[in-house]
C-alpha cells in the first residue's frame, strides 16, 4: 500500500470513529462491533505505513534522492528538476515530494490535539470548502390518515458555511556545515522540525483565531454558548456541572472537556465547604482520564486562569460535530542560505483552514459571574 493511500485510509477510518462515538456513544453492543471493526481496520493500516516498503518504486526513490540532494546543496542537476514538482522553483523553492509530506501530515496528526479531535476534510482545486449547515429546526406537527396537512415553516432552514485555507508557514534552520555531514539524516530533521512548527500554529489557531489569514478558532465563534462561573476569575464546581446539564443532549455522546494542565489542576484541589475533602477523588497516582463521566483532552492553548475578563478556560462539548479542519495537499519549501550566513532557512508552507461548523455543539466557560 503506498503512503498516501494509507494516510487517507487512516483519516477517513478515524472520521467514522468518531462518528460512531457521536452516534452511539461506547456503550451499545453495536457501537462496540463497529469500534473493534475499526479498531483492527486502522491497526492494519498503521502497520502497514510503518512495515519497511523493501524496494521504493524507481521514481519515488529518485525523487527523494533529489529532493535531499537539493536540501543539502540547493542545486537539482537538469534530470532532478524534471523529477520535481517545480512550480515555485522560480523563487528558489519546489514542493515536497510525496512520501515526505504525507509524513509531515501524520506527525501533526500525531501532536495536534484539535485535529485528532475535529473533522477534517481535503480540497483538491480552490481555496474553498462550502458547507450547507441546519440553521433552524424543521417544523413539525401530528395528523389523522384523512386530515389535511398543514404546511410547517420551512423559512431559514438552512445556511451556507464557507472555510476558506490560509496558508501557514514553518521556518526550520540548520547549519550549512550539518547538512554537509553525509551522516546527518536531513529527511528525519525536516519532518520533526516542520511538524512540530505547524503543529503550534494550527493547535493555536483552532483555539484562538480570529479568522483573518487563519481559522477562526472555537473560542472566537460568536455564536458559541457561554457558562458563568459563580464569582470572577474562579472555577466552582456548579459551573462544571452547568457545563454537561446545558449541552443539548444530541451532543452528549462524544463530548469532552478541553483544557490546559493548570485548569485541570485547579478543578483537582476544588473542596467541601469546610475545606477538608476533595470534591473529584480519581485514583490516585492514576491520570484522572473523566470528569463528571467526559473524558479530557489537554490543549496548551487553552487559555489559563487568569484576572481578565475576557478569559475562557474550558470547552466542553463535541468536537467533531462543532468544528471541521480543510486541508489542502501539498507543502511547498523554498531554501534560504542568505537571510543568515552559516545556516539554511527552509521556509516551508501548506494551505489549512477550519471554523465551527455547528456552536451549538460546543459550550466555553466564561470565568466571571453573570
Amino acid at each position: 500500500m503506498e503512503v498516501k493511500e494509507a494516510v487517507d485510509e487512516i483519516q477517513k477510518t478515524w472520521i467514522e470513529y468518531k462518528e460512531v462515538i457521536g452516534k452511539y456513544g461506547t456503550e451499545l453492543s453495536e457501537a462496540k462491533e463497529k469500534l473493534e471493526k475499526m479498531d483492527s481496520r486502522m491497526d492494519e493500516l498503521e502497520t502497514k505505513l510503518n512495515r519497511p516498503t523493501g524496494t521504493p518504486s524507481p521514481q519515488a526513490d529518485l525523487e527523494t534522492k533529489a529532493f535531499i540532494n537539493w536540501a543539502r546543496k540547493g542545486q537539482l542537476a537538469p534530470e532532478e528538476v524534471k523529477l520535481l514538482s517545480t512550480d515555485v522553483f522560480p523563487s528558489g523553492g519546489l514542493f515536497l515530494p510525496a512520501s515526505l509530506s504525507n509524513r509531515i501530515i501524520m506527525k501533526v496528526l500525531e501532536i495536534s490535539p484539535i485535529r485528532s479531535l475535529a473533522t477534517v476534510e481535503r480540497i483538491g482545486a480552490g481555496d474553498t470548502r462550502e458547507f450547507i449547515a441546519e440553521a433552524d429546526f424543521p417544523g413539525y406537527g401530528w395528523t389523522s390518515e384523512r386530515a389535511t396537512r398543514e404546511e410547517t415553516d420551512a423559512d431559514n432552514l438552512w445556511k451556507l458555511l464557507r472555510i476558506t485555507v490560509e496558508e501557514m508557514y514553518a521556518e526550520p534552520k540548520v547549519t550549512q556545515k550539518l547538512l554537509d555531514d553525509a551522516d546527518f539524516d536531513v529527511e528525519g530533521w525536516l519532518v520533526n522540525a516542520i511538524a512540530k512548527q505547524f503543529a503550534k500554529a494550527e493547535g493555536d489557531a483552532f483555539v484562538n483565531g480570529n479568522g483573518v489569514g487563519k481559522p477562526r478558532g472555537l473560542l472566537t465563534h460568536p455564536e458559541v454558548a457561554i457558562v458563568n462561573t459563580a464569582a470572577d476569575y474562579v472555577i466552582d464546581a456548579d459551573a462544571i456541572i452547568d457545563l454537561t446539564e446545558t449541552l443539548p443532549e444530541e451532543f452528549d455522546a462524544g463530548a469532552r472537556f478541553l483544557m490546559r494542565k493548570s485548569t485541570r489542576a485547579a478543578i483537582r484541589k476544588l473542596k467541601n465547604t469546610d475545606e477538608t475533602v476533595y470534591l473529584w477523588q480519581p485514583p490516585f497516582g492514576a491520570e484522572p482520564s473523566t470528569l463528571c463521566g467526559y473524558p479530557i483532552t489537554i490543549v496548551p492553548d487553552m487559555p489559563a486562569l487568569a484576572a481578565a475578563s475576557s478569559v475562557y478556560p474550558i470547552v466542553f462539548g463535541n468536537i467533531a460535530e462543532a468544528y471541521t479542519i480543510v486541508d489542502k495537499p501539498g507543502v511547498s519549501m523554498i531554501r534560504d542560505a542568505i537571510t543568515a550566513k552559516g545556516f539554511v532557512i527552509f521556509y516551508t508552507t501548506r494551505r489549512v483552514g477550519g471554523d465551527v461548523v455547528n456552536p451549538q455543539a460546543i459550550l466555553k466557560l466564561h470565568t466571571a459571574a453573570a
